[in-house]
Parts: structure tokens; C-alpha cells; sequence
């Protein structure tokens, strides 16, 4: 038994969440292969294996796309984004909720204000609530 595995097994891991950008994935070096042996080997012990990104640019459905088409499988709804607070977070939510939104940055994420009941998703500044 390896050490990892080891360390899995006598600490009774159910859980594992890991930061995507810069431990899962490198953006120059794309998927790092270490992570994703140990991913798997987590996988194969029955441990949920979340992750976890303060980048809001890419829904967690386009996350775990991406992810799939490396060979990498990561659940959808173990992978959460920053941009998921707007939605789930009441405070933020009751900020966008019925409004028209201007949005600074790209319309990957023009998703999570419409999921968070904004009424609109405005490229005019003049034309938005917040």
C-alpha cells in the first residue's frame, strides 16, 4: 500500500476538495498528472472528490466538460465556483434578483446572474439597476 493510500485509509477520508487553478490544472501546463493519479485513486476508494475555484468565468457544466474531454470525471455538482455565491448566498442574491445587471468580463458567466433571477444581463451601463 502506498503511502497515500495508506493515509486515506487510516484517516477515513470521505471528502477531498481541491482548488482547481494551480492544483488540478496549470495554465501553462494544462492537467497536472500527479493530481489526477491521485483523483483517481480517491475515486476508486469511493472518496467524493470536489473542486473548487474562485473563477467565475466557467460554470461548473463547462468545468466538468472540459475536464471530461481530458479524461478527467469530476460531477458537476462537486465542482463550485465563486459565481455560484450569487445564486446561493441570500445577501448577493436579493442584490441582482429582478434587476437588469451590467456585467463587466465575459458572457460565460452571464449564466450565473440569470440563474440568480437577475431580470437582465445588459452590455449598456446606462441601460442597468447595478
Amino acid at each position: 500500500m502506498t503511502q497515500f493510500n495508506q493515509i486515506l485509509k487510516e484517516r477515513e477520508i470521505k471528502v477531498c476538495l481541491l482548488d482547481a487553478a494551480g492544483v488540478l490544472y496549470n495554465g501553462s501546463e494544462g492537467i497536472l498528472p500527479e493530481t489526477v493519479k491521485a483523483i483517481e485513486r480517491m475515486q476508486k476508494q469511493d472518496i467524493l472528490v470536489g473542486l473548487l475555484t474562485n473563477n467565475s468565468m466557467q460554470t461548473p457544466a463547462h468545468i466538468q466538460k472540459w475536464l471530461a474531454s481530458t479524461g478527467v470525471y469530476v460531477p458537476e455538482g462537486a465542482i463550485l465556483t465563486s459565481g455560484l455565491t450569487l445564486i446561493y448566498d441570500p445577501r448577493l442574491n436579493q442584490q441582482v434578483k429582478n434587476k437588469t445587471v451590467y456585467v463587466v468580463g465575459r458572457n460565460t458567466s452571464y449564466s450565473y446572474f440569470e440563474e440568480a433571477g437577475a431580470k437582465e444581463v445588459s452590455a449598456n451601463l446606462e441601460e442597468a439597476d447595478i
